[in-house]
């Protein structure tokens, strides 16, 4: 289903998106009838950017969480602090990750650490592990936590954790802020229980932290249960950095589909190899999996920065079946529906609309007095095959609410 309900309503001409109720809430264009007749020329081509508009926004996309949140060194009056590949100091790189955790773990996340500690007449190096928790809150409870999004923040949330080195085993205590909106937050880190030499060591860290993800687009062709799309994300707060390449999944059925590896290649011309892992599933119109890097860090020897969320999201729904258009049983082609161009006409009669459409596209035109809630009936049905058919509105001076669906 696609496209614009056109109202008219107290002398106004109202364009609505047609879909539910939440997307109805503001019309997307309001018209006086004396200017519409003063631009009536340009009204084609303002509807035509309204249902690409539209059709942008019900087209399929895709984002990438990574598991992993980056910290950077941090330094405090005692010593520094930073994270590294490995716990052993005969090659241990400083990669900053601090990379989720198997399932036997009693905490989220965790990394390698290099603890620098000074006294008086001494410098005191630790190599051990950390680790703790993140945050699990989930304002807008779409499965994913607060602090792996961009776009939502957190304020001060406490977790806890563990460190251990040479030195024993001691308590790790974070607090995590990061601004709506960027990618950076900071972590106050406090470390205690460890001891070198008889030394106990106790700091606290104000540590700078990273999310990382991308977004971007998802224009995908179907072929029988073989989908492909050529993609380019953008990481989300830092959109000079890029990643492009196709990628493609087969459906196993119209909640599963199983991905293929794939090579992604960033705004320097770097590649990075895609694992296959299996299964996508599908949540109303999410489908969601792991997706997994060779490596996505590549400045150390080790492999790191691994992990990701994958998330496709697909509010196109050709047939109206709640199913999206992505592994729908009776779905081929691309994601986005061409939508009918709906506009209004002045006469010599009065008003009409006008309708054109894809060629092979049926349309049917629908009529209702109201949308609180909408009554929709089936007014005429058309095979436009690209040409313009004009309807007469009747009824004037009443109020009338019109749609053009795609059968």
């Amino acid at each position: 289903m696609a496209g614009c309900d056109v109202v008219r309503d107290d002398g106004h001409i109202l364009l609505y998106p047609v879909g539910p109720a939440p997307l109805r809430s503001a019309p997307v264009f309001a018209m006086n009838p004396i200017l519409l007749q003063l631009t009536r020329r340009a009204w084609p081509a303002f509807l035509i950017a309204c249902f690409a508009a539209l059709a942008a926004a019900r087209a399929a996309r895709i984002e990438a969480y990574c598991f992993s949140v980056r910290f950077q060194p941090a330094t405090a009056a005692s010593g520094s602090f930073e994270l590294m590949t490995t716990a052993s100091p005969l090659d241990a790189e400083p990669n900053g990750e601090l990379a989720l955790q198997g399932s036997t773990s009693p905490y989220t996340h965790g990394g390698a650490f290099k603890l620098t500690y000074q006294v008086p007449g001494l410098t005191h190096i630790l190599y051990g592990i950390l680790l703790i928790d993140l945050p699990l809150g989930d304002a807008d409870n779409d499965g994913i936590p607060d602090i792996l999004e961009v776009d939502l923040g957190v304020l001060e949330e406490p977790t806890g954790g563990t460190v251990t080195s040479e030195g024993g085993t001691g308590s790790a205590a974070a607090t995590w802020t990061r601004p709506a909106g960027s990618r950076f937050g900071t972590c106050v880190l406090s470390v205690s229980g460890l001891r070198s030499l008889a030394t106990p060591i106790a700091e606290t860290y104000t540590i700078t932290f990273e999310v990382i993800q991308y977004r971007g687009s998802f224009p995908f062709q179907r072929t029988g249960d073989a989908i492909t799309a050529p993609v380019k994300l953008a990481q989300v707060g830092a959109a000079e950095h890029t990643l492009a390449g196709e990628l493609a999944f087969t459906r196993v059925h119209e909640s599963l589909l199983q991905d293929s590896a794939a090579v992604l290649t960033d705004e320097t011309g770097a590649q990075f190899p895609l694992r296959p892992t299996g299964d996508y599933t599908r949540d109303g119109t999410w489908f969601s999996g792991v997706l997994v890097f060779d490596d996505y860090f590549t400045t150390t020897a080790k492999k790191d920065y691994r992990l990701w969320l994958g998330v496709i999201a697909d509010a196109g729904d050709a047939d109206g079946d709640g199913v999206p258009n992505l592994s729908d049983d009776d779905y081929q082609g691309g994601a986005v529906v061409t939508p009918p161009v709906l506009a209004l006409a002045r006469t010599a009669e009065g008003l009409a609309l006008t309708v054109s459409g894809a060629a092979g596209q049926t349309v049917q035109l629908e009529r209702a007095t109201t949308l609180e809630p909408p009554d929709w009936e089936p007014a005429q049905t058309l095979t436009p095959a690209g040409d313009m058919e004009t309807i007469p509105l009747e009824g004037a001076g009443e109020r009338q609410f019109w749609r053009a669906v795609i059968r």
